[in-house]
């Protein structure tokens, strides 16, 4: 027979709505940036020419990034507002 002891749970505070959010756009930026640099490198030819297609698909994806932090960054300032 096999029993299980059960561990201690942490008591933690829960978090606030605000400070969810505010922790989730900080997490979510990381991964962002990463895109946005690889974009740059493939629309600037760094890494090899694109076709006229492809730039355009690039640019879409680093366009739609950039919007996403400003959005992110939005919701940051308004999150540490009160």
């Amino acid at each position: 027979m096999v029993t299980s002891i059960a561990q201690p749970q942490e008591k933690t505070e829960p978090i606030t709505p605000r400070q969810f959010i505010g922790e989730a756009a900080h997490k979510i930026k990381g991964p962002l940036t990463t895109i946005q640099l690889y974009t740059e490198a493939l629309s600037t030819g760094t890494v090899g020419a694109l076709t006229p297609e492809q730039k355009d698909y690039v640019n879409e994806i680093h366009n739609a990034s950039t919007r996403l932090i400003a959005t992110l960054k939005e919701l940051e300032a308004n999150t540490h507002l009160s």
